[in-house]
């Protein structure tokens, strides 16, 4: 049959049949093969993004572990100044004492649930007086003198002082939760 066709129509026959393999070829194989390599790129570009963010958060962590020590240790050191122990307060209030030359003649401890009560002795003179309280006042703004008597013999001052330290009950709380 092949032989029966004239030159033309052969070479129209060859022509169709390389054009027919051509369009199989391009849209069985060429097309699929085309979209599997572009969805391929766009995976890698999506992956390399991925990677990017990952390596920028693996870079940040011994920064954000250095920041963390940080804010660690400046936690503990506002928990401590946070909450006193009355052997504290007493420790400071005597500070004070013998460098503005008051003495401590008795002190007591009172009890509180929302703080430490401290009741004192003193002897001191006008002077030592006025700067060991302006001391008190300049050491924590949550203790405060809640009454004083004083009685005066010669240039000496015989004072009887209650302080109170306020303990938020809340924040005593939370750092026995936190273990501290």
């Amino acid at each position: 049959m092949f032989s029966k066709l004239s030159k033309r129509e052969k070479i129209m026959l060859v022509i169709a049949l390389t054009a027919l393999f051509l369009g199989a070829y391009y849209y069985f194989l060429y097309l699929p093969l085309n979209a599997e390599k572009e969805s391929a790129r766009f995976e890698i570009s999506q992956l390399e993004n991925r990677y990017s963010t990952m390596i920028s958060r693996v870079n940040e962590i011994e920064n954000l572990e250095a920041e963390l020590e940080q804010l660690i240790s400046e936690r503990n050191e506002i928990l401590d100044e946070a909450i006193r122990d009355p052997e504290e307060i007493l420790t400071i209030v005597n500070l004070f004492a013998s460098r503005t030359g008051v003495r401590i003649t008795s002190y007591r401890r009172r009890n509180r649930s929302d703080g430490h009560g401290l009741s004192f002795n003193l002897n001191s003179s006008y002077i030592g007086f006025y700067e060991f309280v302006d001391f008190l006042e300049d050491w924590d703004d949550r203790l405060i003198i809640e009454s004083f008597y004083m009685n005066r013999e010669n240039n000496e001052l015989d004072i009887s002082m209650e302080l109170f330290y306020h303990q938020p009950d809340d924040l005593t709380e939370f750092i026995e939760e936190a273990g501290g």
